[in-house]
């Protein structure tokens, strides 16, 4: 493929699939409101089977591109470049993956001949209690090494995810910053309606008190916390109810644990969905105990939806945006110390949702702030000017 006949600049965007997934669901705000760009954004994904996203992506007009990933990396590396030299010029491959990933994928850009070539970390997984490896540590330090060589942008959605590839000396280097997720939240204006009819789908009664997560069935997300969490949760309130939206490879061990818990039958795995407003809404209260988070976009969308959240202290303070809306507590205070408060604040009367909505909108969390300071990094980065 060559130049776009429109002539504007191609930005590829490699990511490994499009599943409802929070990069993916950020990306795809910034793609529908992004339409008539003075980029083109083009999508290289490293697997086959199409996500969720991926129809919506080509609707859009968004050129897809793939280039499958099966073991091994070293071949996967070769087959990437041997696609930049086939299918481009591009003016900027700009990554979405994690660092062990990315970092190659930057020096690969580099040595093709790519003039910008942006690492866009989500992630901050040393600050997570599971991070302890030598081989992690490893890992991540050469991928630092490696993106100042060859990244001629490094950007983190938060301070702890730019400290994660650019280390805490960052604010010193020109090329690297932060660009905070934006969202448009339409969708959350009458979410409770249809959070009410999903009651009704997960056969919940009208008493019942929903704690709610959101997020892959992956270690970082600590599924083996929330349920035993909730376990304690649920022998002291009988109304207790937990429902969890996602999908991911620890699914099956996590519906046994709630077996050997026996608490499976007030436990509702409700798999996959384009509706993340809806079950916000229906929620009572979110339980987010992540061993680690770039961002904890959930956080911030369970707010848009009117639901309080008890998170775990890893989880960074930008995703806190609605006063008294999210409340910090550390994984070592144990389970019973977050039953306890988790109880609590399942007793709190319920937000104004209109009031909370409004105000995650006009937060730094607004799309129409992100697409802005997202033009302003690919100016700077192609020499386009206004």
């Amino acid at each position: 493929m060559n130049r776009p006949s429109s002539g504007r600049p191609r930005v590829l965007h490699v990511l490994k699939s499009l599943p409802l997934g929070g990069i993916e669901t950020w990306l795809m705000h910034i793609l529908r409101r992004d339409r008539q760009s003075f980029v083109q954004h083009e999508l290289l994904l490293m697997v086959e089977d199409p996500g969720i996203y991926e129809a919506e992506a080509r609707e859009l007009g968004v050129p897809i591109h793939k280039v499958p990933h099966n073991g091994s990396w070293l071949r996967w590396f070769a087959d990437f470049r041997r696609f930049l030299g086939r299918e481009g010029p591009f003016d900027s491959v700009h990554t979405h993956v994690a660092y062990a990933v990315s970092a190659p994928i930057v020096a690969i850009a580099a040595l093709s001949g790519v003039a910008s070539r942006i690492a866009h970390q989500h992630e901050a997984r040393s600050l997570g209690v599971d991070f302890r490896k030598f081989r992690d540590r490893l890992v991540r330090r050469g991928a630092m090494m490696l993106y100042a060589l060859a990244a001629t942008k490094r950007i983190g959605i938060t301070e702890a995810a730019i400290e994660e590839i650019a280390g805490r000396a960052w604010r010193g280097k020109s090329n690297c910053s932060i660009l905070l997720y934006g969202f448009d939240y339409s969708s959350f204006a009458d979410a409770a309606n249809r959070g009410q009819e999903l009651r009704r789908v997960l056969q919940l009664e009208p008493g019942d008190r929903v704690i709610g997560h959101v997020g892959r069935f992956d270690p970082v997300k600590n599924h083996k916390f929330l349920l035993t969490t909730f376990a304690e949760v649920a022998r002291n309130d009988p109304t207790a109810r937990l429902v969890m939206v996602g999908r991911g490879r620890l699914e099956p061990e996590i519906q046994a644990l709630a077996e050997s818990l026996g608490i499976s039958e007030l436990v509702r795995f409700a798999g996959s969905t384009q509706d993340i407003a809806a079950y916000m809404a229906m929620f009572d209260l979110f339980l987010f105990p992540s061993f680690s988070e770039g961002l904890g976009i959930v956080c911030v969308e369970a707010q848009a939806a009117g639901t309080r959240v008890l998170t775990s202290d890893t989880v960074p303070r930008e995703a806190a945006v609605v006063p008294g809306g999210v409340e910090f507590l550390p994984l070592s205070a144990g389970e019973s110390s977050w039953a306890k408060r988790a109880l609590e604040m399942l007793d709190m009367p319920r937000p104004d949702r209109q009031q909370w909505r409004e105000a995650v909108e006009q937060s730094a969390f607004g799309l129409d702030r992100c697409v802005g300071n997202l033009h302003a990094i690919y100016r700077q980065e192609l020499g386009c000017e206004e």
